[in-house]
């Protein structure tokens, strides 16, 4: 099915392209890096600019924020460096030592412990986060263009930068993240593999490439399960939503595409603005966030009842807000009509599990309420 994004909100603040977006596990800040060498920090519900870090000497090309949210690392061009920064303090922590080569991708172990960047010259770095220092390498007969570290902690994915005017298929590299051991190589795409994701229950790799291809893989055998088409232009995002039976995927062409997981089945495509350049997908599974080469970012909406969004608490929401107008609208009524009524009468009336859930209520109700109670009772103050 095809449709549009609904436009949310606007932020405006980075002058020319936005290259990285990263969003916090609560939904409620949105970090963005752009060619202006600035890495902005965005309350997402009010859409106002929370900070700015400046210290990159060129475009913040990759942005990965730590599990518990606290930490911030960027990668750029032109200095070669890899900074961590301190989100609860808005300051610079550490910066490692400059890379040889261009760095294109960044990934953090699930742990905290590790980040690994990988850049133009095939080498994939470890460094310790603690104490900044290089601990060890490995090397690749290409380019390194995307890198993810699977849930669980075991394997890493390195995706290939196809090197120009060669011939070269997109390679997938599978290793032993502790032991630095190569397990398996996977001919994956025409060009670069741009962008890498893994399945919660790390069984299953999903790969998207400057062909503008989605692929499914077995992570364990390797084998290609699905192949997915449709975007025109390259694939710069892959979202696994919460409910794990569906993936979102973003191409630089603006159109977003959610197919289901299994099956590879397209469900609906949809279209944002032009110009894409970095793509996320909120936590909650319910917005999709671009960034532009105006320099702008954008939050639209999916539609409520998108198949891969949980509206199971906003249903009980409003369950919960219906009981409470009716309780209310009973207790008006009751107060009308008796000077005083039986709890366990009451209780009844407005449909309470318990007496001690019926008295709790009765206690939080504001204290011009008219009634109160007397042992077995309810009395209603004339």
């Amino acid at each position: 099915m095809e449709g549009e994004l609904i436009p949310n909100i606007k932020l405006e603040g980075h002058e020319f392209t936005v290259w990285s977006l990263a969003i916090t596990n609560d939904g409620q800040t949105l970090v963005s890096g752009g060619q202006d060498a600035s890495i902005r920090l965005w309350d997402i519900t009010s859409g106002k600019e929370v900070h700015k870090f400046l210290g990159h000497n060129g475009p913040v090309y990759g942005l990965v924020l730590m599990p518990d949210d606290k930490k911030l690392v960027s990668i750029a061009d032109k200095d070669l460096a890899v900074k961590i920064w301190n989100i609860e303090t808005k300051s610079l922590r550490s910066s490692l030592a400059p890379n040889s080569a261009h760095i294109r991708s960044v990934a953090v172990s699930p742990d905290q412990r590790y980040i690994v960047t990988g850049g133009d010259d095939g080498i994939v770095r470890f460094w310790d986060v603690d104490r900044g220092i290089l601990l060890r390498y490995l090397e690749h007969s290409q380019g390194i263009y995307s890198i993810t570290i699977s849930p669980d902690g075991r394997h890493m994915l390195c995706g290939s930068r196809k090197a120009p005017t060669t011939d070269t298929l997109g390679m997938i590299w599978i290793w032993d993240f502790e032991l630095g051991i190569e397990l398996k190589t996977l001919k994956a795409h025409k060009g670069h593999v741009t962008t890498l994701a893994i399945t919660a229950d790390s069984r299953y790799i999903l790969s998207g490439g400057q062909d503008g291809v989605v692929n499914l893989w077995d992570l364990e055998s390797g084998t290609l399960l699905k192949t997915m088409t449709g975007h025109n232009t390259a694939v710069i995002m892959i979202h696994i939503t919460n409910d794990g039976q569906h993936v979102i995927t973003g191409s630089t062409d603006g159109t977003v595409r959610a197919w289901l997981l299994r099956g590879g089945v397209l469900l609906h495509s949809l279209t944002s603005t032009e110009n894409v350049h970095s793509m996320v997908v909120t936590p909650d599974d319910h917005q999709v966030i671009t960034g532009s080469m105006d320099g702008n970012v954008e939050i639209w909406d999916f539609e409520k009842d998108s198949p891969w969004i949980d509206t199971s608490k906003e249903r009980l929401e409003e369950q919960k807000a219906e009981l409470e107008a009716f309780r209310m609208f009973q207790l008006k009524k009751v107060i009308t009509r008796y000077d005083t009524l039986p709890l366990q009468r009451l209780m009844v009336l407005l449909r309470f599990n318990t007496m001690e859930e019926l008295e709790d209520w009765l206690l939080d109700l504001p204290p011009e309420a008219p009634v109160k109670i007397d042992g077995p009772l309810l009395v209603i103050k004339k």
